[in-house]
């Protein structure tokens, strides 16, 4: 039996970051979007701890890549703020919505049942 924290044959498992996932989305499609390198910057300087990135990554980074649902990534196309004050927030904002997009991805997979009207 495996032991909380453990992987297989007892070693450690990796933890999963929480910054870089993130960043390397924001500043592969910064291009397009100016707004979300003043994003990635913000989400850079922060603690691999802050509780938002904990949410993010944990329902929206697979194998190491950010891998935003499709109401996370329509709200990353509309962020166009530039100052700490707007990237908080917006983080904050993103982390709900990305648990909206795992609540959504169950409910499509049956792990959850339909929303009621």
């Amino acid at each position: 039996m495996l032991q909380p924290g453990r992987g297989k044959k007892g070693l450690r498992a990796m933890p999963t970051p929480t910054r870089a996932p993130v960043v390397r989305y924001l500043l592969a499609h910064a291009s397009s979007l100016r707004a979300l390198e003043q994003l990635a910057d913000y989400v850079n300087g922060l603690p691999e701890v802050d509780e938002r990135l904990l949410v993010i990554a944990t329902l929206a980074v697979r194998d190491g890549e950010f891998v935003p649902g499709p109401a996370t990534q329509h709200a990353l196309g509309q962020f166009s703020g530039d100052l700490a004050d707007d990237c908080d927030r917006f983080l904050t904002r993103l982390s709900h919505i990305a648990r909206d997009d795992a609540l959504a991805r169950a409910r499509e997979s049956g792990f959850l049942p339909p929303r009621r009207s």
